[in-house]
């Protein structure tokens, strides 16, 4: 069975990508989605860090993954395709290519957006390309 990897944030970008997906996808095909919600370190902003509670940000991610995740799930077995769902912690696209390596992904699909010029979209863009680059599967980018 083709396991394509789907890391999902709910954002416009990824549900375009969901979209296109599930529309690409014919049903009950040899193909298995695994849905990827990645909880991101906090950030904090130069000398100024925001402070939450931990065990209420903990809540507020597993909350806000399970409804992303849930939403996305549904769309794809409502089109009679295979999925599971799961979570990982940490640096995002690290975390997608430790993912695709472990369950040996043939394909990833992103749905993203380049953020703005500037640093952090050179940050950004280093960080698709290095994913892109040290591979094996095939990465599709929805736009």
């Amino acid at each position: 069975m083709k396991k394509i990897l789907m890391p999902i944030d709910g954002s416009l970008d990824s549900d375009r990508a969901l979209d296109r997906l599930v529309a690409r996808l014919e049903p009950r095909t040899q193909v298995g989605v695994v849905l990827l919600y990645v909880h991101e370190p906090p950030l904090s902003f130069g000398a100024v860090a925001v402070y939450q509670d931990r065990a209420a940000l903990r809540e507020f991610r597993a909350r806000r993954a399970h409804d992303v995740l849930e939403a996305a799930a549904h769309r794809l077995r409502e089109a009679g395709i295979a999925v599971e769902a799961r979570t990982a912690p940490g640096p995002l696209y690290r975390v997608i290519a430790s993912e695709a390596e472990r369950l040996g992904a043939d394909e990833i699909v992103l749905g993203v957006r380049p953020p703005a010029a500037g640093r952090l979209g050179l940050a950004w863009a280093g960080g698709l390309r290095d994913l892109i680059d040290d591979l094996p599967p095939h990465v599709t980018i929805v736009s």
